[in-house]
């Protein structure tokens, strides 16, 4: 469960997101080489075809990545500049009350999602968020949903980073970050 949380001895952009990643070393350049793993081919992506944006964001990654005593790793959410976003809590309820709906009145979609929650907890790859005080009363609650995979058939849990809550959303006020797939898609070569 990606979570927010206060941690003081970061910079101005003092809210974190805390997830699990266990690299072979535990050195936070490892934990970048394993992000770039899913995007063969863009490793040699230059930093000098990068925009403003792309470099703000993996300096950010790069000075922001923390080891914690858990080794567990942390790291800064890439936002564009501090945002104030509204308290979303009602819509979030409501999307939880649809999930609910939807697991009661389809035994399969639930055993499936009830599955795949269960491994990730199990594997450490999510964690219960502990309650956190937020400065200035900012909160945003992260509707999630099942989907399945039209050709495999099996659900994923999508946290939903795109919905709309008085006109804006989490990923309206991050970074996205450098293109690594159009970057690896340009060096192949059509004959």
């Amino acid at each position: 469960m990606i979570t927010l949380q206060n941690e003081h001895s970061l910079t101005s952009h003092d809210k974190t997101v805390s997830f699990v990643c266990k690299p072979a070393e535990s050195q936070p350049s490892a934990l970048l080489n394993l992000l770039q793993q899913d995007f063969k081919g863009a490793e040699n992506h230059s930093t000098q075809t990068m925009s403003q944006d792309d470099k703000q964001f993996v300096d950010m990654l790069t000075q922001g990545i923390r080891q914690r005593e858990d080794a567990h790793y942390s790291m800064l959410l890439p936002f564009k500049a501090r945002p104030k976003l509204p308290n979303n809590r009602g819509m979030a309820e409501k999307r939880l009350r649809l999930l609910k709906s939807k697991l009661q009145k389809d035994s399969r979609y639930k055993n499936d999602y009830f599955e795949f929650m269960n491994k990730i907890i199990a594997a450490n790859d999510a964690e219960i968020a502990p309650p956190v005080e937020c400065e200035n009363g900012g909160r945003w609650y992260m509707p999630y949903f099942g989907i399945y995979h039209p050709k495999k058939g099996k659900i994923r849990v999508v946290f939903d980073c795109a919905a709309k809550y008085k006109d804006t959303s989490l990923n309206d006020h991050l970074l996205q970050g450098p293109d690594f797939i159009n970057v690896a898609a340009s060096r192949v070569v059509c004959l």
